[in-house]
């Protein structure tokens, strides 16, 4: 018989498993055309949920100057990935308020939630 994990399980899965993982996110317009795909450690990006906490925030920063973000830009999604040459995506593609990059000066912060597990 299959054992279901309890909070405590869900909550070390969440805390150590994946926030040490090599996940990487990757943003996307709305056509599904990769922007940039980030690494965890990257420093654009950090958790900004309260540890514990289901769902988890996932947070990237982003400025219209950095030397990967062509602009101009449209972020409409994000999708997470085991690592940073997979095509097979960890989850659903989750949309994001639609963010516009026109010139160096502008800036931006996706938020990504996560839920494990699911919420019902």
């Amino acid at each position: 018989m299959a054992v279901e994990f309890n909070s405590n399980g869900y909550e070390w899965i969440r805390e150590t498993l994946i926030r040490n993982s090599s996940i990487h996110i990757e943003l996307q317009n709305d056509n599904g055309n990769a922007i940039v795909r980030l690494p965890l450690s990257d420093s654009r990006v950090s958790w900004t949920h309260t540890q514990g906490n289901n769902p988890m925030e996932l947070s990237v920063e982003i400025n219209g100057s950095d030397s990967d973000i062509p602009l101009p830009v449209t972020i409409d999604q994000g999708v997470l990935f085991p690592n940073g040459s997979s095509t097979d995506s960890l989850g659903p593609v989750q949309s994001v308020s639609t963010t516009e990059l026109t010139q160096d000066a502008d800036k931006a912060t996706i938020k990504c939630p996560l839920e494990v597990p699911k919420i019902v």
